[in-house]
């Protein structure tokens, strides 16, 4: 008798647990709802298909879920299976292709994809690629989830994102769609936390599409929560019997049940999108200052911040560059003496890493040799910390790829997390990039995150010749042509010097 209430008391105990659990996670959807709508950021919860909740299942449909595994090993057995979901054109190396990308690291328990490039699958700093999304638009849809709003097996443009950017265009709503989605084992608990360290607008849209648990709708009740079910969006379709939408589980849709969520989604979010922007006061719902950039305790940045901080000045109004300089034109000089104009004391980083088509040495000697004449200025390495392999490997994509997806976040946190306050960096100045996308998606970065660590990101228009604006790869071409006049009239004396004597 004894040991039978010992077990009753564990199992209420873990029912009482799992309970709390789970009204703890939707009282804390609810806060963030509230909290996003008191600055006009919608918030919208949907729930994701389940077979339970979708009356017309097919018997194959039914018999997947209950009998199958996908198994790469198993696919000249599974041919029927997959040919339904894929169509008979695929053969097993699509399949890997389109299944790969979907490694996760976790740092404090906190889940997030592993970058990853290829032909049909694109992760960049956790965010997987949304195709078809334009620079030109007023505000932002963020979609949160598991590995249904990842994309599980489909391809960057088939993901649930992808296709509700295109219905978005369609409809000519200035929206572009940035796609959070980790799954892989992560649960909710990492979609909040995402959520929470997003950089957000007013007018921006936030979508979780997730499931908590199998009572969504007490929960939901509970706190006055309103939720969609994406299975709603199955039964409604007359002719789904004759479409396979997902692959093992219902949670593993495919493009067609991809396009039926997406559609789902912009009929019932339409009403509320706005065709104008916001003022743009950005935020975060957890300040940016307190997460974890995985170099609390590296102690090779606890010796570069040491190593510069000799160079902290008694001046208030301080200002940055960071220079590649790959050489230093007389666009770099324009850049620099427009930056000095608006503070009393500017330091210019160059970049350390030796990826470029001059050495660092060489690159750094040129810009000291072309600011001399200039007062209040330090030139000083960048290090391992700004813009290198190890913070921004992104960046040196784009000599051979400009049209490279990016994300420059981490490089950006660690210099206005820990460099800028060094040497109490107030102002960072960027030169205006028309033509190099990596170095433009950069400045947009900047221009979102620099201000929640207290600087100013300034855009200077580049300076500009009869023929373009004046660039390093202009140089460069110049030089690979032996045109030594025309690169006279884009770089200062100094490196217009070093040039001759070493390459003529």
């Amino acid at each position: 008798m004894k040991e039978k209430l010992r077990k009753y008391k564990i199992v209420r105990y873990l029912k009482y647990k799992i309970s709390k659990k789970y009204s703890d996670t939707f009282k804390e959807i609810k806060n963030i709802k509230e909290t996003l709508e008191e600055n006009n950021v919608k918030f919208y919860y949907f729930e994701t298909p389940k077979d339970y909740l979708i009356s017309n299942l097919t018997k194959f449909q039914k018999q997947r879920i209950n009998n199958w595994v996908f198994d790469f090993n198993h696919i000249e057995k599974d041919l029927k299976k997959l040919e339904a979901i894929y169509g008979k054109d695929f053969d097993k190396d699509y399949l890997v292709a389109v299944y790969d990308g979907a490694k996760v690291i976790s740092n404090n328990n906190v889940r997030k994809l592993v970058d990853y490039r290829s032909k049909y699958v694109n992760i960049i700093n956790g965010i997987r690629y949304t195709t078809d999304t334009s620079d030109d638009f007023n505000n932002t849809i963020h979609m949160y989830g598991a590995c249904t709003v990842r994309g599980t097996g489909v391809e960057d443009r088939y993901t649930i994102a992808s296709f509700l950017q295109r219905k978005l265009n369609n409809s000519q709503k200035k929206y572009k769609v940035v796609n959070h989605g980790i799954g892989c084992g992560s649960t909710i608990i990492d979609d909040l936390h995402a959520i929470k360290t997003t950089v957000l607008f007013p007018g921006d849209v936030v979508i979780l599409l997730n499931s908590v648990c199998n009572s969504t709708e007490f929960y939901c009740k509970e706190y006055n929560l309103d939720y969609y079910k994406t299975s709603d969006m199955f039964d409604n379709i007359d002719k789904l019997d004759s479409l396979e939408w997902f692959t093992d589980e219902t949670v593993h849709t495919n493009k067609v049940g991809n396009e039926i969520i997406a559609n789902g989604i912009f009929d019932i979010i339409n009403k509320d999108l706005k065709d104008y922007r916001f003022e743009k006061k950005l935020f975060t719902l957890q300040n940016l200052k307190s997460i974890d950039t995985n170099f609390e305790e590296d102690k090779q940045l606890k010796k570069y911040l040491d190593d510069i901080s000799k160079y902290k000045t008694k001046y208030n109004n301080v200002g940055a560059i960071v220079m590649n300089c790959n050489p230093f034109t007389l666009g770099h000089r324009y850049l620099i003496e427009t930056a000095l104009k608006s503070v009393d004391y500017l330091f210019i980083f160059v970049v350390e890493e030796d990826k470029s088509f001059f050495p660092f040495k060489d690159r750094i000697e040129l810009i000291k040799q072309g600011v001399a004449d200039l007062k209040n200025i330090t030139v000083i390495p960048s290090g391992r910390y700004i813009i290198s392999a190890l913070t921004f490997p992104g960046y040196f994509y784009k000599e051979n790829d400009n049209s490279a997806i990016i994300d420059s976040s981490n490089d950006i946190d660690i210099f206005g997390k820990y460099i800028a306050p060094t040497l109490n960096i107030k102002k960072r100045f960027v030169g205006e990039e028309p033509i190099d996308k990596v170095t433009k998606q950069y400045n947009e970065t900047m221009k979102e995150r620099l201000p929640l660590y207290g600087i100013e990101c300034i855009e200077i228009e580049r300076k500009k010749d009869d023929e373009n604006v004046i660039s390093a790869s202009r140089v460069r071409k110049y030089l690979k042509e032996k045109q030594f006049e025309k690169i006279k009239q884009l770089v200062p004396d100094t490196t217009y010097k070093y040039l001759k004597e070493r390459f003529k």
